[in-house]
């Protein structure tokens, strides 16, 4: 009794060493999805306890304080990496999540049914779809229903599994509870970010029905659940939803039944038939395997085919050839040039050019983005849409100036019209700002709460930074006074329901051009700035200057 003993308190020790470990490991590597372990952890915890009937109290209070120390010693390890990201959190995505917490919706129950077949993912793009990627195949959806028959499993085990799923089930239904799961915030694309979690426990209660479905089903019931199956599907076929392939949904029916016939064999006693009762189960077993790994294949790469959507092997060559020049320059400039400084590129790549080649540019998209710092950019003109700013549409020489961007590569050499340097580094052209700030100052935050802005004039905002940065008392930027006229083509003057002063126009005939023509005389010599405030649903505009694109 004694060495059982020992050797019990050896295993659990290896046990909570490793549970530590891999949690320590997931919070550090990335904290995000060890928020979701952490919640599916305790949850999964709470599940395996009260299924545990033979535990006396002082046991489970035993195993809840050993959960909770160990999960906490994980965590604090972990602090060197989770303290300063909360820290560089505070004032943004977690701020402003009880701004977005709703019950509403996420889709329609009878809509989600069809996220249980192949290739149900659909639509233009599998990041942004409304609908849950709950698909783990066709046979562990056979076999989950019969978990919740088999006489086998203990009513308490039904009991909690199906609530363990309800949980998930109304996590994706339910908007409040999904963004719960991912820090309160929601996400950019792919919203059901913690989909693995709900794949791990419905592989388990599969594999747990599995095991028990000798003894433990009937004939009858395995038909059930393919009628169930079957009827779910001509459903879901009746809907026509766009995210559904009837072949594919067809063959699930099918692969069904097929599942069934095979499950009957494995029932079946062989045991009179010497060859035949050492072999058919291993045979049958094989064959199941082999059947749901060809069916999880298709469905892989699938949905791999409508991820890579759009990205060509030429447009990718090209991608991979220029970043690899533009790495170079970047390098180059790094070698030559050592301070601290931002680079920003005219014509980028991609939205995240600064992240690529480590230029440290004002560009940038990213879920943890935050949502003040975005909005102060884009009243002062940038281009903002959703959680991605763009220096390179909206910026001024100005805004260059204060943020450091020192360096400029200009990819569609556009620059003709600023008074930069153009500089050569190791025989690469770039263009120098000599009037970028260092990136080692800082204004008093008061300065800046005190900023008053007005959205719909970027300039005037342009103006009241620098004057309470600077204390200046004249403005950078002045309003043209002299005569504008205005020429509508095809458009019609409207205006926000909300704020009167904000106009917008909206065109008479959706087939045909529109034109918004302005008409003035320059006062001065010098640069001069126009600009346009455009919905995130506006694709693209051509502006001309005196002709010129």
């Amino acid at each position: 009794v004694e060495v059982e003993r020992r050797r019990r308190r050896k295993l659990n020790s290896n046990k909570n060493l490793m549970y530590v470990i891999a949690l320590t490991l997931t919070l550090i590597t990335n904290y995000y999805m060890g928020f979701i372990i952490c919640i599916f952890s305790a949850m999964y915890f709470v599940y395996k306890l009260v299924l545990k009937t033979i535990d006396t109290k002082k046991e489970r209070l035993r195993k809840i304080g050993r959960f909770a120390i160990f999960s906490l010693i994980a965590v604090l390890i972990a602090c060197v990496v989770l303290v300063p990201v909360m820290i560089g959190l505070r004032d943004g995505r977690i701020n402003d999540a009880k701004e977005e917490v709703t019950f509403k919706k996420n889709f329609m129950l009878t809509d989600g049914l069809s996220k249980f077949f192949t290739n149900s993912f659909g639509g233009e793009e599998i990041g942004n779809t409304e609908l849950p990627p709950i698909f783990c195949g066709a046979l562990a959806n056979f076999l989950v229903i019969l978990f919740f028959m088999n006489k086998k499993i203990s009513k308490e085990e039904k009991l909690w599994t199906g609530i363990f799923l309800w949980v998930f089930f109304m996590s994706f239904y339910i908007q409040g509870l999904n963004i719960s799961w991912v820090m309160g915030n929601e996400p950019a694309c792919f919203k059901y970010r913690y989909i693995f979690c709900f794949t791990f426990i419905y592989i388990i209660i599969a594999n747990k029905s599995f095991k028990n479905i000798k003894d433990g089903v009937k004939s009858w019931q395995m038909i059930l659940t393919a009628c169930i199956i079957l009827l779910i599907g001509v459903f879901v076929l009746q809907k026509k939803l766009d995210n559904t392939n009837s072949l594919y949904l067809k063959l699930d029916i099918a692969f069904v039944f097929v599942t069934y016939i095979l499950m009957e064999v494995l029932r079946f006693d062989f045991s009179k038939n010497e060859f035949l009762g050492k072999n058919i189960h291993k045979i049958v077993v094989i064959i199941i395997i082999l059947l749901n790994t060809l069916n999880l294949t298709v469905n892989t790469f699938d949905s791999l085919k409508i991820i890579m959507k759009g990205l060509s092997e030429e447009i990718m060559s090209e991608y991979i050839e220029t970043s690899r020049k533009y790495q170079s320059r970047y390098e180059a400039i790094e070698d030559f040039d050592n301070s601290l400084y931002r680079i920003e590129t005219k014509g980028n790549l991609t939205i995240n050019d600064g992240l690529a080649f480590g230029s440290k540019g004002v560009n940038y998209s990213g879920s943890t983005y935050s949502k003040g710092l975005t909005v102060f950019l884009r009243n002062l003109g940038y281009s903002q849409q959703h959680v991605a700013v763009n220096s390179d549409v909206g910026n001024t020489k100005t805004m260059d100036m204060l943020f450091g961007i020192k360096y400029v590569a200009d990819r569609e050499k556009t620059l003709g019209w600023r008074d930069y340097e153009e500089q050569k580094i190791s025989n690469i052209l770039f263009y120098k700002n000599k009037y970028a700030l260092s990136l080692g100052f800082g204004v008093s935050e008061s300065i800046l709460k005190d900023v008053q802005f007005d959205i719909f004039n970027c300039f005037e905002n342009q103006n009241n930074l620098l004057k309470n940065i600077a204390n200046l008392d004249e403005n950078i930027f002045e309003r043209h006074e002299g005569n504008v006229t205005r020429n509508l083509i095809n458009l019609e003057e409207r205006y926000d329901k909300g704020n009167e002063t904000n106009r917008m126009f909206g065109m008479i005939d959706v087939e045909k051009k529109a034109k918004v023509v302005y008409e003035f005389e320059a006062e001065k010599t010098g640069e001069g700035y126009f600009y346009i405030s455009a919905g995130k649903n506006l694709e693209y505009i051509n502006i001309y200057v005196n002709g010129r694109c």
